[in-house]
């Protein structure tokens, strides 16, 4: 996605929605901002958290990344982020 962002007087940016909700950023994210050369690099400091969940067969199981994982936690992750999805933000 590409698109033209103003920068307001204190030096602020808005992120475009469909960006946030491509990386799941949602207020107090962090963001690691560099330079490299002539441009600005922009990198989400994304929080350790459970592996996706994704469906299979109609099922909500924990994605397979061959690492352990806390599927309580996962879910629990889940929830909560689909309870912010509906708070109309």
């Amino acid at each position: 996605m590409s698109a033209t962002i103003t920068i307001d007087k204190a030096g602020r940016i808005v992120l475009p929605k469909p960006l946030r909700d491509q990386f799941r950023l949602k207020g107090g994210a962090k963001l690691r901002i560099e330079s490299v050369g002539d441009h600005l690099e922009l990198t989400p400091e994304l929080p350790i958290k459970a592996p996706p969940l994704v469906q299979k067969n109609g099922l909500l199981v924990v994605a397979s990344s061959g690492a352990s994982c806390d599927a309580v936690a996962a879910l629990q992750a889940d929830r909560e982020e689909r309870e912010n999805a509906n708070v109309g933000y």
